[in-house]
């Protein structure tokens, strides 16, 4: 499954934001869709656009422990959340 439009959407805005690459993530597409966020070579989790909605889910998860209802929440979520680590 390629990556839909609204996950490209959110990569471009996940990769504007200066702080989470001061802090060493990085995103890009994933094989089967999705965008995946990476903290100096490890996956640290996927974002995925299901239903209207994406869904965060962490690499040691196996399903979603989160949903944003749009890609500025997802964005938002990142920026708390992921850029503190």
């Amino acid at each position: 499954m390629a990556a839909s439009k609204y996950e490209i959407e959110l990569l471009q805005m996940l990769e504007m934001h200066e702080i989470l690459h001061l802090r060493g993530y990085a995103f890009s597409l994933g094989p089967n869709g999705g965008v995946i966020a990476d903290r100096w070579g490890h996956m640290r989790g996927l974002w995925s656009h299901v239903d209207g909605a994406f869904g965060w889910t962490p690499a040691s998860h196996t399903e979603p422990v989160h949903w944003s209802e749009d890609a500025a929440a997802a964005v938002r979520y990142t920026l708390v959340n992921l850029s503190i680590q």
